[in-house]
């Protein structure tokens, strides 16, 4: 199957808001302060590619951009599953964020009859991404995502940008899908004492707990 185009922020649009090319963190970020240029839509084959360097260099200088959603109950356990989709680099980690590729689908509205924005396009990916992998089916405020994890220490990390928030929420209105294998609500000091079952992003939110 043809992996839809994904989009992609231009990493200097980061650099703008004083996030350093070559770093591992979370960091303010405003989504509103980025310009519509400096979104793009690319083939996501390309982005991802491992095996050509020009293609890796374009993967780095415009990484993908993706809602990465932590869910925390109302005891501050959070939700946790093991990771098992389409990027294979990740598989046997445990977890934290929900969402995925924002893609070019995205980027029309529900009736397929206009072009969204890119804060309105990044909204509906992370409203479809909640409904998909947890069914919770509210519209989604970007200005919730005023953070952005970045990690160029690895190779999925260096293509990849996440934009994350925490959502509060009843155990029993969380309903996770199929996509989420083995689902747990976990404390903060049992993500802790087992932080190295998590992937990078992951750590690093919980290095922040």
């Amino acid at each position: 199957m043809t992996k839809p185009m994904v989009l992609c922020i231009e990493r200097d649009a980061l650099q703008q808001q004083e996030i350093p090319y070559y770093t591992s963190g979370i960091f303010p970020f405003n989504l509103s302060n980025v310009s519509p240029e400096n979104f793009h839509f690319l083939n996501r084959k390309l982005v991802d590619n491992k095996d050509n360097k020009v293609y890796q260099d374009i993967g780095y200088l415009l990484p993908q951009i993706l809602p990465y959603i932590t869910i925390m109950d109302l005891d501050g356990n959070y939700l946790t599953y093991s990771r098992n989709g389409t990027e294979t680099r990740l598989h046997g980690s445990r977890s934290l964020g929900i969402g995925g590729h924002i893609d070019i689908y995205d980027f029309y509205d529900q009736d397929y009859q206009l072009f969204n924005s890119p804060i309105e396009t990044i909204a509906q990916a992370t409203h479809r991404e909640l409904r998909e992998e947890i069914g919770v089916s509210a519209m989604f405020d970007t200005a919730l995502l005023s953070r952005i994890i970045v990690d160029t220490t690895n190779s999925v990390g260096k293509v990849h940008v996440g934009l994350t928030t925490t959502i509060i929420a009843e155990q029993d209105s969380i309903q996770p899908q199929e996509e989420l294998h083995d689902p747990q609500w976990l404390s903060v000091e049992e993500l802790k004492a087992n932080i190295d079952q998590y992937e990078n992003w992951s750590k690093l939110i919980i290095g922040e707990l």
